[in-house]
């Protein structure tokens, strides 16, 4: 589990969305983030058992969170948005 992760919700009303990991609960639990409903100031929880890890890490975002820096919401989105498009175009996954 490491902060910056691309993951995809596999249970739950938002199921098939993706997120970002913005932080470890425990061993059970983790906060995600998409930019766009699930904002910085109200990450959503998540069982671990109910998430799909993709091939994607948004690195830059995640050395952001580790070192305490500034990360914005947009930035979020816009790095989702890319990968989710991307997938589009290789005929998703």
């Amino acid at each position: 589990m490491e902060l910056g992760r691309v993951v995809k919700s596999i249970k739950g009303r938002d199921q098939g969305k993706t997120y970002i990991i913005w932080k470890v609960l425990d061993k059970d639990f983790i906060l995600v983030v998409d930019g766009n409903k699930r904002l910085i100031a109200s990450p959503k929880k998540k069982r671990i058992k109910h998430i799909e890890y993709l091939d994607y890490r948004l690195d830059n975002i995640g050395v952001k969170i580790q070192s305490g820096q500034k990360v914005f919401d947009s930035e979020i989105y816009s790095n989702l948005k890319k990968i989710q498009n991307t997938d589009l175009m290789n005929g998703g996954k």
